[in-house]
């Protein structure tokens, strides 16, 4: 095999995986909205317990979502623009952004994480989940349109 189509074959495979990394990423953008709505509408029906299982559900594929995009999104991004000082500050801050974000979902699951205490402040428990899915919902829309194009 000569260099030139060697070359092509790896650009062509390097270009397909990272549109598979950001297709990845917006597809579990989408399982976590479908979640986020499945909560909602077995809070409605006032089933508690499956609030507490899908919000288990949820934060377990939160955290594995953010985990791959700090070790491999922003890493890659990283070393990407080294040497771009702008585009580097942007990335650094996004990433402190979603960071406050995270702490934010784990704040709440903490505060909910009972049956119990669901029940016990059913309207505080819908307010606060109504200004997390606002936060995550302006994460995800920052994401696909400002952050994945630098990908």
């Amino acid at each position: 095999m000569n260099f030139y189509l060697f070359r092509k074959i790896i650009l062509f495979f390097r270009k397909n995986s990272q549109v598979s990394l950001i297709k990845d990423l917006e597809k579990e953008h989408k399982e976590l909205v479908k979640l986020y709505q499945q909560i909602e509408t077995k809070f409605n029906k006032r089933n508690i317990e499956d609030v507490i299982k899908l919000l288990n559900k949820f934060f377990y594929k939160y955290k594995k979502h953010v985990l791959f995009e700090d070790n491999y999104l922003y890493d890659k991004l990283i070393k990407k623009y080294d040497g771009y000082e702008s585009i580097l500050n942007f990335i650094n801050e996004t990433k402190e952004k979603m960071n406050k974000i995270t702490k934010m979902l784990e704040k709440f699951l903490l505060i909910y994480s009972t049956k119990e205490t669901i029940k016990n402040k059913k309207n505080e428990f819908f307010h606060d989940y109504k200004k997390l899915g606002k936060a995550l919902k302006e994460r995800i829309e920052f994401e696909e349109t400002k952050l994945y194009v630098l990908y």
